[in-house]
C-alpha cells in the first residue's frame, strides 16, 4: 500500500512513505523513562520485522516486532 517498514540501529520500527521516503510514524520499544533492568535478550542486535495481512483489500494488516528486550509487539 505505498508503506515501507524497516527496523533501524537504535532497534526502533519506522514507516516510510515508500514514494518519497517521509517519516509517517516511528514506534520505540525503550521509549519510556525507565531503561531496561535487566540484560536485551538479543544482545542488541537487529533481527527485523513481520508484516501480516488477512489479504483481504482495507482488511487487517499487523506488523510483528521481536524487540531487544525480549518482548513481541503486534503495531497496527
Amino acid at each position: 500500500d505505498g508503506v515501507m517498514y524497516i527496523t533501524t540501529g537504535h532497534l526502533r520500527v519506522v514507516a516510510l512513505e515508500a514514494a518519497t521516503g517521509r517519516e509517517l510514524w516511528q514506534f520505540d520499544p525503550f521509549a519510556s523513562d525507565d531503561p531496561p533492568s535487566t540484560p536485551l535478550a538479543s544482545g542488541g542486535v537487529n533481527r527485523g520485522l513481520a508484516y501480516w495481512s488477512d489479504g483481504q483489500p482495507n482488511g487487517r494488516r499487523r506488523i510483528l516486532f521481536g524487540s531487544a528486550s525480549g518482548h513481541l509487539y503486534s503495531l497496527a
